[in-house]
């Protein structure tokens, strides 16, 4: 308990020296192209309170799936997330798309223009489906049985680093 308090009070003290860095309006403007780069503390609170939200998501999230897997079967429990999941991102993609969506398999706005067997579409869709959402996802969920949702929390937190190993490993490299 001891070391959970002092690790909330780590990230607590990132999160304050995060919040205090300086806006870029304190700068000389940048221009790069048509793209005015100082868009203002606006932009940079707009981030800050999405990660703040998005931190308190994911530790509700793997609180409730540690409970919910207990009483549920597996299946049961992955069949209701994503379920769940994709209707929420689906209404999100509807209410803050530009573009008109459409029941079709149209590769732009179809909402199943994901299935076009396009070299860019399905074969990309069915690695993210089979081996991110279900080797992770499972896999994270499934080891909510023998370890603490915070421990999960940390092996969520190195995805991104992997995920660019296996970039540089299909053969892409990252931006420098």
């Amino acid at each position: 308990m001891k070391l959970e308090a002092l690790g909330s009070l780590v990230a607590l003290a990132g999160g304050v020296v995060c919040a205090m860095a300086p806006d870029h309006d304190q700068h000389p403007k940048r221009v790069v192209g048509n793209n005015d780069v100082n868009n203002g503390s606006k932009t940079s609170f707009t981030g800050d309170l999405i990660c703040f939200a998005t931190s308190f998501t994911a530790a509700a999230y793997l609180i409730i799936a540690q409970r919910l897997r207990a009483k549920l079967d597996m299946s049961v429990f992955m069949f209701l997330m994503y379920t769940i999941s994709s209707l929420l991102v689906l209404s999100f993609i509807i209410l803050n798309q530009t573009e008109p969506v459409s029941l079709s398999f149209h590769p732009v706005h179809g909402i199943f223009g994901w299935m076009n067997p396009m070299l860019d579409r399905l074969p990309l869709e069915l690695w993210m489906v089979l081996v991110c959402n279900f080797v992770g996802g499972i896999g994270f969920v499934e080891a909510l049985k023998y370890f603490s949702p915070v421990v999960i929390s940390v092996v969520m937190l190195a995805e991104p680093a992997i995920a660019m190993l296996e970039g540089v490993v299909a053969g892409g490299f990252p931006p420098l």
